[in-house]
């Protein structure tokens, strides 16, 4: 499915829960996503909750336990959520916006129909959700100017101690704003 625009998203997944009998996941890219549609749906009279990183741990725990017991019929999360989940019972997953590999998408679909019985996987794809997978990616691989500064640090550092280099004599070499990336 390719709508164009959140509403027509929006509009499409409301078409999908509707049609759809059974408990089901709906991901989103963001927190912000998830927010949004969990509220549309929540504002539809839907039985749903939501699960993202942002939210207390408290938070995560009963909205989790309330999906897992049955008390909310859907889940509106990022992929923070997922991980132990088996419940046996999932009839759909939909992602609202394209997944950030292949493999997370595969993932993320094998919690639908673990009971063997029939279930759907639905992808409401739109070619601008490709920026924000890009912008992850950005954030995940160093850039030219910064591989140099390291490679510099590690060669000035190197010249002092030349049987090698701590990663905190390396965070200590570097630049404030570069070293703060690591943890």
């Amino acid at each position: 499915m390719a709508p164009r625009g959140s509403q027509a998203k929006l509009e499409q997944l409301r078409k999908v829960v509707a049609s759809i009998a059974g408990t089901g996941i709906i991901y989103t890219t963001t927190v912000r996503e998830a927010e949004g549609g969990y509220a549309w749906l929540a504002e539809a009279a839907e039985s749903v909750s939501r699960y993202h990183g942002k939210l207390a741990p408290a938070a995560r725990e009963a909205t989790q336990e309330a999906f897992m017991s049955g008390a909310t019929r859907l889940m509106v999360a990022t992929n923070a959520f997922g991980m132990g989940i088996d419940k046996p019972d999932i009839r759909f997953v939909v992602h609202c916006q394209m997944p950030g590999s292949l493999d997370a998408y595969y993932q993320e679909t094998g919690r639908a129909g673990r009971d063997g019985q029939p279930a759907d996987c639905v992808l409401l794809f739109d070619l601008n959700d490709r920026r924000i997978q890009q912008f992850f990616l950005a954030g995940r691989c160093p850039s030219v100017e910064l591989a140099q500064r390291v490679y510099d640090a590690l060669a000035a550092q190197c010249k002092e101690a030349p049987a090698g280099v701590t990663l905190a004599e390396l965070k200590d070499a570097l630049p404030e704003g570069v070293a703060a990336r690591w943890k």
